[in-house]
């Protein structure tokens, strides 16, 4: 029996304006360079009813820069034909403007801001162009004054910017409905970078900074936390001290929980229309199981049922003679994300170098 997702990430175009160090989604290869051969919106419109009829519901838009593929409006517009269905855009929003926002407000969900620092200097190093933080945020105050249901700011949480944290959450206070502290994966094609990830107490501190702030203010309405899934036990004990309204408004997530998510709840249309089953993989082709031009449904199900017996049997080999034989956090974590894997060891099937620091400190065993 096939596993259909309910969750699909759509990359419409790799195309970016700015150069960000730890992108995840870099797509050198796979769209960044040029828009000759994205998919356009007749071939987009038969992909959404695909999904639909697959079963998915929510659609994450991103990218590259969404606001540069030329069919955006038209491709949200194809989406909410069908009940139900909700859009969330991500964007930098340094290639936005007035216009292009108030095509979307009627459309899409939950927009979303990369904002990685409340000050430009740090903002603008970590995005790579002078300039950026002041578009992004005079872009976020011409949204809040739109109709949009939400909006949003994912920040990126590594070494250089997790003291800012805080800070950022007062300045989302002001201008946003929800903020995402997503701590940083080892995925971009700019380099390995699995020490960016900040150590234990650091990233306790930082949440014990966003209750307070919470609790100092009504805004954000919802905080997600974004967190290795090693890390589980920590994020789910902080949890549990909060009193219950904070509670209410923070959110926990662990990509690749238990193992399960990629090929199963999840599916990516990358800007060529090749399909894969995370985030995270989009920047090897190895991931792909083909093509949306031929079909999505029939390469889902011709296709998915293999990668999901693949890291099956990743998860049985890193436990039976692997690096994770003996851990603690093999329960939530189960290897790790196979595609940093293979960024970082040129193989999938060896563990996520992510926890090697928390466990080298002694964090856990």
């Amino acid at each position: 029996m096939s596993s259909f997702p309910s969750f699909a990430y759509l990359l419409p175009t790799g195309r970016c304006n700015l150069n960000c160090t730890g992108c995840y989604a870099t797509l050198e290869q796979f769209g960044r360079n040029s828009r000759k051969g994205e998919l356009t919106i007749e071939e987009y419109r038969k992909v959404v009813c695909e999904l639909y009829e697959m079963g998915v519901r929510t659609f994450d838009i991103s990218g590259g820069e969404p606001m540069l593929y030329p069919h955006l409006t038209a491709l949200c517009e194809t989406i909410k034909q069908y009940k139900e269905t909700r859009i969330w855009l991500i964007t930098n929003g340094t290639a936005n403007s007035v216009e292009k926002l108030r095509a979307l407000e009627k459309l899409v969900d939950r927009l979303v801001f990369s904002l990685d620092a409340p000050t430009p200097t740090l903002h603008d190093q970590l995005r790579g162009s002078r300039g950026a933080f002041a578009k992004t945020v005079e872009m976020i105050r011409a949204a809040r004054l739109m109709r949009f249901e939400e909006v949003a700011v994912n920040f990126v949480v590594s070494r250089p910017n997790i003291a800012a944290a805080g800070a950022m959450l007062e300045f989302a206070s002001k201008h946003v409905d929800r903020v995402a502290f997503l701590t940083f994966r080892d995925v971009s094609e700019n380099g390995v970078f699995y020490n960016l990830i900040p150590r234990l107490p650091e990233l306790r501190e930082m949440w014990q900074t966003i209750a307070t702030a919470l609790e100092r203010n009504s805004r954000p309405k919802l905080v997600d936390l974004v967190s290795p899934a090693f890390l589980f036990p920590e994020t789910t004990a902080f949890r549990r001290t909060l009193p219950p309204q904070l509670r209410n408004r923070i959110e926990l997530h662990h990509p690749h929980l238990r193992g399960h998510s990629a090929f199963h709840k999840t599916i990516v249309v990358k800007p060529f229309g090749t399909l894969c089953g995370d985030t995270a993989m989009v920047n090897n082709a190895l991931f792909e199981i083909g093509s949306a031009r031929d079909g999505v449904a029939e390469v889902w199900q011709a296709e998915s049922a293999r990668w999901r017996a693949r890291l099956a049997e990743r998860q049985t080999a890193l436990r039976t003679e692997g690096f994770c034989r003996d851990c603690s956090r093999w329960h939530v974590c189960r290897g790790g994300c196979p595609a940093a894997a293979l960024h970082q060891w040129s193989d999938f099937m060896k563990h996520d170098r992510s926890c090697e620091s928390f466990r080298e400190k002694g964090d856990f065993k």
